[in-house]
Order: structure tokens, then C-alpha cells, then sequence
């Protein structure tokens, strides 16, 4: 049985080194000459497709024949035939004259720095993400110099001819505007009740040894009544009271 069979492809000879393969009802074109066939692999590997391999057996060839020269033994000890020389450590360097090279110095760039990480082209198109995002570029032009790059506030260039200046404006400030004062109501006047006058009366219940309040003495009255001064206090009698003395 040959390889052809077993596979169960079938390589139809059409010409010099052309051969038709037909594999599972599919006829494809082989091209031994310059190694090319239909499906592509060939041209893509290096390596004989399964078509070309059946067209290779068809003519009683060895596949390895038809391998790339890249592919090939030859060209991988060709690879490695030369050899790298070892390098000594730092301390057995040759010390030159010259200046040691320095890294280039930082500048700032212009304009804010970026905080989001650079999105790769695959991300921007996933699938189901809906329209895709156009970012818009502009080119920044400097008005005082003309050249594109920077801005007005941070170019370092000479003027160009007939510019001004602008002058920021001052937008007025509405005037300030006291609030209403609390008016608060008077407060009331506290009005404090006079006390009780009590008057002494003389208990008649119990023994003869308690003795009485002693109340204060008035003097009998005159036939000419005493003239009072606007603060001095007058005795308003009272009808039914009895005076004591004291004892």
C-alpha cells in the first residue's frame, strides 16, 4: 500500500512535475517544479504539504528532497559555525581619554501628562463594542510667533511683526451685599407681685404662759395732725384691732 493510498489521496499526473490531487472529493494543483501548491502550506512552511507529498510519492521521490534550504541541516550548522569571543569583567577595561558618554538629558514635554496607558490596536476594535471611537487630532499654532508646537504662554521666539498683546479683562464684581439686620421685639417687663400683708391677731386658745407678739408701739394721737413728708410713713388704723403692750 502507498502513502497515497493511505491517506487516501490520489495524485493525477497532468504534465512536467504538474500533478492534480484530489482529497475527499476536492482537486487541488501541485507544482513540483517550483514547489508551490494550491492550499498554500507549502509556500508558507517550507515543509510538503500532504498534497505534495502524494505527488512526490506518485513519482518515487524522498519529501526531504523538497524542504526548504533554510530547513535543512547544512543551514543550521551553518548558523552556529561561527563562534562569540568571551568578554573580560569591567575591572580589566582599557581606560581611554575620552569623555564617558552620559544619557541624554530629561526634558519636560509640553502640556499635561498623560495618566491612561496606551491602548493597543486590537483593544480599540473588539468586537461588540459598539462604534468606534475617532480620537481628533489639531496642530497647536502659537500666536505670537507663528510656528506650530507650543503656545503663546511658553514660546521663547522673537515676535512676529504686528503682534499684541492681550490684556486679560477684569469682569466687574457684583457689589456686596449687606444682609437685613434682625429686628428683635422688646422684652417684657417682669412684674413682681407685692407680698401678703398678715396681720397678728391674739389667740385665745391655750395657757396664760404664752405670751403674745409684741407689736410696736404707736403713740396716742394728737389733736393736730402731723404733717408728713412726701417720704415719710404714715399709720393707717385699724378698725377692731386691739393694741397690747408689753409687760
Amino acid at each position: 500500500m502507498t502513502l497515497s493510498q493511505r491517506v487516501k489521496v490520489i495524485p493525477q499526473i497532468t504534465g512536467d512535475d504538474l500533478y492534480k490531487v484530489r482529497r475527499h472529493g476536492t482537486s487541488l494543483g501541485v507544482n513540483l517544479m517550483l514547489q508551490t501548491c494550491t492550499c498554500q502550506i507549502w509556500q508558507l512552511t517550507g515543509m510538503p504539504c500532504i498534497h505534495a507529498i502524494a505527488a512526490i510519492a506518485h513519482k518515487v521521490d524522498k519529501p526531504e528532497n523538497y524542504v526548504h534550504q533554510w530547513l535543512t541541516m547544512e543551514a543550521l550548522n551553518a548558523t552556529y559555525d561561527h563562534y562569540i569571543r568571551p568578554v573580560n569583567s569591567q575591572e580589566y577595561w582599557e581606560i581611554t581619554k575620552h569623555s564617558k558618554p552620559e544619557p541624554p538629558k530629561l526634558k519636560r514635554p509640553i502640556g499635561r501628562p498623560k495618566k491612561h496607558r496606551r491602548k493597543d490596536a486590537i483593544s480599540e476594535d473588539m468586537p461588540g463594542s459598539g462604534t468606534r471611537k475617532v480620537k481628533r487630532r489639531y496642530e497647536v499654532i502659537c500666536l505670537k510667533c507663528g510656528e506650530a508646537g507650543h503656545y503663546e504662554k511658553t514660546c521663547k521666539g522673537p515676535p512676529k511683526p504686528g503682534y499684541v498683546k492681550k490684556k486679560k479683562q477684569e469682569q466687574p464684581q457684583p457689589p456686596a451685599v449687606r444682609p437685613p439686620p434682625i429686628v428683635r421685639p422688646p422684652p417684657h417687663p417682669s412684674v413682681r407681685p407685692s407680698p401678703p400683708l398678715f396681720i397678728a391677731r391674739p389667740s385665745t386658745v391655750g395657757t396664760s404662759s404664752i405670751r403674745p407678739p409684741t407689736l410696736p408701739f404707736c403713740p396716742p394721737r394728737s389733736s393736730q395732725p402731723p404733717q408728713a413728708g412726701p417720704s415719710s410713713p404714715r399709720f393707717i388704723h385699724t378698725p377692731g384691732f386691739t393694741q397690747w403692750r408689753s409687760t
